[in-house]
């Protein structure tokens, strides 16, 4: 669960509730202001207190409301300034006259009436007055501005996914094709030379097609079927060879269970076998290197270059063929900052060296970025 989600539920949970937590919220709020003007008025008892700060409390719960849920959305949200500082001065005036009127008509009539007799309406101190009032409208107002500044930080975050999501499906979009469309041509090639290896080459391609449609949509597979994949497809480009590629395959890896973005690796493998192996009309030679220790992936393939292939694939890597760009940017929104890739190329051979921070994107996963 991401903490976008967590969230989420907060507010949720905040919203089905919210009646039943502001209650609670001016209880508590009273109850504190009691107690801390009960330091003050010690001929007063803490019930008479509490009852007679009770009775000018709606005073300040309608000033806070009044600028937390009226003044800040309305006014200063929308950048109107000078509208809302005359309506805060407006009110402010407005709410500390009505709390003079609760001193000198209500509550000290009532619990002071000896003190009643000697008071004089304006004769008060404002600054007070705003101190009293305007502490917790400072309070709930700037929690509600920050929870604003929450709602608005969490949208742009998602609309930021959303875009990368897409842009994430284009560039997946654009592998499916080519893929299948290389693999398909394989089963072709085999198929008009009538060739006994065709059925092996069937079962293979059955084994891509369930990847491709099933497991590849996902953000992230166990890093065992990407491993899975590159033998499968290793194995069909080796068979349209007639098996006399000279592959060089070494794996080790420790957790075979962690999760990875999928097709990562193989538009670099395809590239070898179309630039490299194909064009090479000796015998043609790749390796293929998979090491994963302590979360560090480090993927290495190299292959020869024959007089036809070294051409081609300089032309393609001075332009910077789709299927790099692709899988570069696919790298940089996925483990930004967390991968290393280097592309080696010199006239008889071509190598890519890719590092990823692999507990990067776990830790992503499993706490936290889609």
């Amino acid at each position: 669960m991401t903490a976008t989600d967590n969230s989420d539920r907060f507010l949720d949970l905040y919203e089905r509730h919210k009646v039943f937590v502001h209650i609670i919220f001016w209880l508590a709020y009273l109850l504190v202001i009691t107690i801390l003007s009960s330091a003050f008025y010690t001929k007063t008892t803490f019930f008479e207190l509490f009852l007679q700060l009770g009775c000018s409390l709606w005073i300040d719960v309608a000033a806070t409301y009044f600028t937390a849920y009226f003044l800040l959305p309305r006014l200063l949200l929308k950048k109107k300034y000078v509208g809302f500082v005359m309506l805060l001065l407006l009110s402010a005036i407005f709410f500390i006259l009505m709390q003079r009127v609760m001193q000198v008509y209500v509550t000290f009539p009532v619990f002071y009436p000896e003190v009643t007799r000697k008071m004089i309406f304006f004769d008060f101190n404002p600054a007070y007055s705003i101190v009293n009032i305007y502490a917790v409208v400072g309070i709930v107002t700037s929690a509600r501005l920050f929870k604003y500044w929450f709602f608005f930080q969490r949208q742009a975050y998602r609309l930021e996914n959303e875009k990368l999501e897409a842009e994430l499906k284009y560039l997946k979009s654009q592998i499916h094709p080519h893929f299948l469309f290389n693999t398909l041509n394989n089963l072709y090639a085999l198929t008009l030379d009538k060739s006994d290896l065709a059925p092996r080459v069937v079962i293979r391609l059955s084994e891509l097609l369930s990847y491709m449609l099933y497991d590849a949509n996902a953000q992230t597979v166990p890093l065992q079927k990407e491993i899975d994949l590159i033998e499968n497809y290793m194995e069909l480009e080796n068979l349209r060879r007639g098996g006399d590629l000279r592959i060089h395959w070494q794996k080790s890896v420790d957790q075979p269970l962690t999760p990875i973005t999928p097709l990562l690796f193989i538009p670099f493998i395809e590239n070898s076998f179309k630039h490299g192996v194909w064009n090479d009309v000796g015998q043609p030679e790749i390796s293929i290197s998979l090491v994963v220790k302590n979360n560090a992936l480090t993927f290495d393939i190299q292959n020869s270059i024959g007089s036809t292939g070294s051409n081609k694939l300089s032309n393609e890597t001075e332009g910077e063929g789709i299927g790099l760009r692709n899988v570069k940017r696919r790298l940089e929104i996925l483990y930004p900052n967390h991968h290393s890739l280097e592309i080696i190329q010199n006239k008889n051979r071509y190598q890519v060296r890719l590092v990823l921070n692999l507990m990067r994107k776990k830790n992503e996963d499993q706490v936290f970025i889609g």
